[in-house]
Order: C-alpha cells, then sequence, then structure tokens
C-alpha cells in the first residue's frame, strides 16, 4: 500500500495536469481521468478530485462531485479477493445461487435469476436499485422529480451548465457509469447549440478496473470526450520539492554533513523517480549509505505485486520509447499497478518499487544511484581540483597548471615536474578514482564515497 502525499495537486507536475483538466471542463469538453491502482487506494484520487472542484468554482464554473450513495461510503467491501481484479465489473462470476463478486452484499432474495431471466439486469443494476444508488438520482437535486425533464434526467443534467465529477471507484454499477459517460456529451452537445459550456459536462475519474471493458477505447475515438491519463504526470522537480521538505534527517552522517545530505537527497530523487510515496519513505527512513539502503526498500513497500512488474526492467528504463500522453498496451497491467511511469525523457521507466525483491534489485540501484552521486560530486571535485591547481600556481608551479585536468596534475606530481606533499597527492589520487568511476557510470560504494567526502573536506 503507498502513503498519501502531502500536498500532491500543489507540486508542479501534478498543478500543471489538473489545470489541463480544469481548462477542459471548465470550455465545455466531458473528460475520462484515468489513474493508477495505487494512486486511488491511498486516497490521492479523492484529494486530486476535490482540487478540481476548487479551481472550477474560484474560476466561477458550477461543479459538483457526485456523493456516494447511501449504502456506499467507499470501494463495495467484498468477500475475499476479488476475483475480477484487473478485468470488467459487468463480466460477472457466478458461483452458487449468486455472483461471487458480491457475495457479501446481496439483499435479500437476491437470486442468479436477476441475472439470467428474461428480465435480466446487470449485478451493478440490480445493487443500485437495492441501496438506491442511482448515478442519475445523485447529480440531480430531490432525485431529479423537479426537473422539467424528470422522465429523462439525462436530458435534465445536459441542461445544466454544470460540470458533474464521478469518481467511479465509489460507483456500485460499471454500467450505470459507462451509460451516463456515452450519452450525456451527445445530448450537451444538441443542447448547448455551439456553446458547449452553456450545457453540462463531466469529469469521470477513474482506475481501469472500474470501467467496462471497450468503454476507454469507444470514448478515445469519439469525438465528445477527452481521455487523460496519469502518465508522465509527475516529474524530477516534483520528488525533489517533495524531498527538500521532508525534515526528518536519519542519523549516521558520520560528520559529512552537507555534501553527504546532498547527495543523500539527490540519490532518494533518482530512486524514487515518480513514486513520491517512495520517496518518503526513503527520505525519513534512510539515512544515505548504500549497506542499509535495500533493507529500508524492502520495510517501504512489503507487499508489490511482482507479476506486474516489467520483465527486465532492472534499469532505470524499460525497453523501447513511447513519447505520447498515455501508457503503451504491453505495460497497461504494469502502469495499472503503479509499477512503471513516463520519464522525462518520454521513455518507459521501471519503478524500483517493483525491483523490490527480485534479482534486478541490485542493477536497478546502481543505475540510479551513480547520476546522483555524479550530480553532486562532480561539480565538488571540479572545484577542489581548482583549489589544488591555484594553490601550486601560487607556490610556483607554471601558470598552465591551473587549467590541467586531474589526471594530468596526478602524472606531473607523480613525476616530479609539479610538487604536491604526501598528503595532497593521495587527495589527488582518491578524488581521480571517484571521478572515473563515476563517469564509467559506476556508483560509488559506502567506502569509496567516504574517501571521496574526506578528500573533499
Amino acid at each position: 500500500m503507498t502513503t498519501a502525499v502531502p500536498g500532491l495537486a500543489a507540486l508542479p507536475g501534478p498543478a500543471a495536469h489538473l489545470r489541463r483538466l480544469v481548462e477542459l471542463t471548465a470550455g465545455g469538453r466531458s473528460c475520462l481521468w484515468l489513474l493508477p491502482d495505487p494512486v486511488v487506494a491511498c486516497g490521492d484520487g479523492d484529494v486530486l478530485s476535490a482540487a478540481v472542484e476548487r479551481s472550477l468554482t474560484v474560476g466561477r464554473i458550477a461543479a459538483r462531485t457526485v456523493q456516494p450513495g447511501s449504502q456506499t461510503t467507499g470501494p463495495l467491501k467484498r468477500d475475499g479477493p476479488d476475483p475480477l481484479r484487473g478485468q470488467a465489473k459487468s463480466r460477472v462470476a457466478l458461483s452458487g445461487d449468486g455472483p461471487a463478486l458480491y457475495a457479501g452484499l446481496r439483499p435479500a432474495g437476491f437470486t442468479v435469476a436477476d441475472l439470467v431471466g428474461p428480465h435480466a439486469r446487470s449485478i451493478g443494476e440490480s445493487i443500485a436499485e437495492w441501496s438506491g444508488l442511482r448515478l442519475t438520482q445523485r447529480i440531480l437535486p430531490d432525485g431529479g422529480a423537479s426537473e422539467p425533464d424528470a422522465d429523462d434526467p439525462f436530458e435534465s443534467i445536459a441542461s445544466r451548465r454544470e460540470v458533474v465529477i464521478v469518481r467511479a471507484w465509489l460507483e456500485p454499477s460499471p454500467l450505470e457509469i459507462a451509460a451516463f459517460a456515452r450519452r450525456l456529451p451527445a445530448l450537451a452537445r444538441v443542447k448547448s447549440a455551439g456553446s458547449p459550456a452553456d450545457a453540462g459536462r463531466y469529469l469521470i475519474a477513474s482506475r481501469i478496473g472500474d470501467l467496462p471493458a471497450g468503454l476507454i477505447s469507444e470514448l478515445d475515438r469519439g469525438p465528445d470526450v477527452d481521455v487523460l491519463w496519469w502518465w508522465g504526470v509527475v516529474g524530477r522537480d516534483d520528488t525533489g520539492t517533495l524531498v527538500g521538505t521532508q525534515t526528518v534527517t536519519p542519523a549516521s552522517q558520520e560528520g559529512f554533513g552537507r555534501i553527504h545530505e546532498a547527495v543523500r537527497k539527490e540519490a532518494i530523487v533518482e530512486l524514487a523517480g515518480p513514486d513520491l510515496s517512495l520517496a518518503m519513505d526513503l527520505a525519513a527512513a534512510w539515512n544515505g549509505w548504500r549497506d542499509c539502503l535495500e533493507s529500508v526498500l524492502a520495510d517501504a513497500a512489503p507487499h508489490v505485486n511482482r507479476s506486474q512488474r516489467i520483465p527486465g526492467g532492472g534499469g532505470s528504463r524499460a525497453s523501447g520509447v513511447f513519447s505520447g500522453s498515455r501508457p503503451p498496451a504491453h505495460i497497461l497491467a504494469a502502469w495499472e499497478s503503479g509499477m512503471v511511469d513516463a520519464g522525462e525523457d518520454g521513455r518507459e521507466r521501471a519503478l524500483l518499487r517493483g525491483e523490490i525483491g527480485s534479482g534486478d534489485l541490485a542493477a536497478a540501484i546502481n543505475c540510479r544511484l551513480w547520476p546522483a552521486q555524479l550530480r553532486v560530486l562532480y561539480p565538488a571535485i571540479e572545484a577542489k581540483r581548482n583549489a589544488l591547481a591555484a594553490g601550486m600556481v601560487e607556490a610556483g608551479a607554471p601558470s598552465e597548471t591551473s587549467v590541467l585536468e586531474l589526471g594530468e596534475l596526478r602524472r606531473r606530481a607523480a613525476d616530479g615536474r609539479l610538487w604536491l606533499s604526501p598528503r595532497e597527492q593521495r587527495r589527488l589520487s582518491v578524488l581521480l578514482a571517484c571521478r572515473n568511476a563515476l563517469a564509467h557510470r559506476q556508483a560509488l560504494s559506502d567506502a569509496a564515497l567516504r574517501r571521496c567526502y574526506a578528500a573533499l573536506v
């Protein structure tokens, strides 16, 4: 289970994504907004939906979030695991005298005949009718009884200048959502008479598994609905901003202070990538040393569904390039489970969470740690080189010494053309070894980091 991210909607990437949703719906467009499962499971989906509603209201656009019905205050509670996880919820698995999926919710007298008889109803419709949770009734005041088009609630909804926000994970009937998603935009187009902002429209926030099979591609192909994905939304700036706000600094910096803290924070940004929940866990629990990283990762993500990880995703990016606005079909299940996202270069990026406990974890850690170390240590090493060279020039070395790189400085010191004390020669050798390792895409070990820090201070 991931952890809710405080201030998520205000981070630069998510804020820009939400502004796009606000612009589209304020302009009269209906939107289907698809989120990965972990974003909804930790409550961030509700927070983000509320942020869209607030932004619309501030902009003087009428917006209202549909509340769950009287029998539902959260996702439907089921007896045992969901046998249809990842499939359309309208594909009902039958067991005994009723559907296995909703075995814990059947009202008295509800039998399989309700599903397969001459007047068959969907399981979602049956539950909605039993509990009084019809979607259109909850959208309209007084259940629509006082509306001019009371016989057709869709007509009434289409006539209202309002953005209806539906959280599909709180709805009992995928087929009701599908009917609403299909019919309202077409009616609104007629009602608006060329001015889309004068008609009703919706923002349906959903996971893939909350919708009937085929609905997403159907709406995506049509002219009336924009389909947006939580894909490539979170970038380095967002993770860095979040890590920078974490005030807890684990102990055991061993006197290296500011430079080790800079390496630690940069490493967290690389390790977590767009996985903000993992970034928070690492910021709170990891002291920045490699030898304890795997145990901290195991504690941060103990229940990962590794069946959805990307094969061969041990590197920071999976194979293939994708620069579009949605996850490609071959990694859709991994995206749904929060195992992959788009990097800032447009390539698919396998998240470290999916590698925990796998044989690829060490490689995945290495390819994330070395660029983080490089960003912090290379400028520091170069600054120390400048200081060493300047000291040599002041001591009488030729002026060209100030532009010599580390390797040439060490060679000249070794053959006596430049004078350095034994201590400074050791410092130079350590810095050169660290720089060369990072240049060859190798993360420094804890021992090498300690030597590097000691040579820099």
